[in-house]
């Protein structure tokens, strides 16, 4: 898939850390797979894909929602995930609304997501 393209996949730090200056292993052709929000689908369908073509992906994951029903990957999913190479992300505790943060919040609480899995 992405050997045959002629592209490598990197996950978003080094995308980051290479327009700072601090990273050089950008190269022309390079794609990040992120996936948002901790859907189960994320670890039944793309994982499977992408691990029988070695490759690995960002899961962003909502704390307060690991395992909170059969829609979320639990905590074992996750751990499978980062034990395959994945880098697992906090996408927040609740997934709150930009629109629905008071403006006395900076952010949700880190501690707490954290601790999520």
């Amino acid at each position: 898939m992405i050997p045959a393209c002629g592209v490598a996949a990197a996950f978003p730090a080094v995308f980051v850390r290479a327009a700072s200056g601090a990273d050089d292993r950008l190269q022309k052709g390079m794609v990040s797979f992120t996936f948002d929000d901790g859907i189960v689908s994320a670890h039944q369908t793309a994982f499977p894909v992408l691990k029988s073509r070695g490759q690995a992906a960002t899961a962003a994951i909502v704390a307060g929602k690991i395992g909170a029903n059969d829609d979320y990957m639990n905590a074992r999913q996750l751990r499978e995930l980062e034990r395959n190479g994945w880098e697992i992300a906090s996408h927040g505790l609740t997934h709150t609304r930009p629109t629905q943060i008071p403006l006395t919040f900076e952010q949700e609480p880190m501690p707490a997501c954290k601790r999520a899995w």
